[in-house]
């Protein structure tokens, strides 16, 4: 190998990390996000969160409860993404 193609090799490896770690940091930042959508969903229907919980028999059926609700300020997750733009298709 000369020099020329020792730098490629190197290049192209580093090309490579870079790119694998923003996707990480991407998928981490888009898990987030979604965390985030739903604790601002339920802080602006803070009342009916409460007041749904408190129906329950237990957290298990609390939790499919407010998960099956549609909730006021939710956008579809197909048609966008947290910052409301549409999601390319």
């Amino acid at each position: 190998m000369n020099l020329k193609e020792i730098l490629q090799a190197f290049l192209a490896f580093r090309e490579e990390v870079v790119v694998r770690r923003t996707r990480f940091y991407l998928s981490k930042a888009r898990e987030k996000s979604h965390l985030v959508m739903g604790l601002l969903v339920a802080v602006s229907n803070i009342d009916e969160v409460v007041a749904l919980i408190r129906r329950s028999e237990d957290p298990a059926q609390a939790r499919k409860a407010l998960m099956e609700r549609p909730w006021k300020g939710m956008r579809s997750r197909a048609t966008s993404n947290c910052w409301g733009r549409k999601m390319p298709s």
